[in-house]
């Protein structure tokens, strides 16, 4: 407990310091591991980022934060726009459609809007509401089983 308390006060400290602050964002995305930043202007075709764990892991919540930091220039793009009716175990990669999914993707490289009907996973079935994805410098792919597919995997720059 004591443990606890003196290492969350650290790192409170070390958060106010700056220690963890992040890097202003002026048209580029900052990229770790070393590599250079891209410069958003230069782009010709869209950058795709495949963003995936497990269910409850905070993709969602993730994918929304890193749509509004690059607003206007970025989208997202769900796994869960692409089920199949009357799955039992979305968890398993054949209870999405992923030529629908692949599709979707080439229609955004080639800058077309992508609209798909929303999913109930509780009525295993698609709903009357729609949601239109627009093309964007950025798309933000994500899901539990977006790398699992070696074709999607090839579409990724990151």
């Amino acid at each position: 407990q004591q443990i606890r308390k003196r290492k969350k006060k650290r790192v409170k400290a070390e958060m106010e310091a700056g220690k963890y602050s992040s890097p202003q964002v002026n048209n580029t995305m900052p990229i770790s591991l070393g590599l250079q930043p891209i410069n958003l202007s230069e782009a010709t075709q869209p950058i795709f980022v495949g963003i995936s764990g497990g269910s409850g892991a905070g993709k969602s919540e993730l994918c929304k934060l890193l749509e509004k930091k690059f607003l206007p220039r970025a989208s997202v793009l769900r796994q869960d726009y692409f089920y199949k009716i009357n799955k039992l175990n979305y968890d398993e990669p054949d209870s999405v459609d992923w030529e629908e999914m692949e599709g979707a993707l080439n229609d955004l490289r080639n800058r077309k809007a992508v609209t798909r009907p929303l999913f109930d996973k509780n009525l295993s079935t698609y709903t009357i509401n729609t949601v239109k994805i627009r093309p964007a410098d950025i798309i933000f792919v994500e899901g539990t089983l977006v790398f699992s597919q070696e074709s999607l995997r090839n579409k990724f720059n990151f």
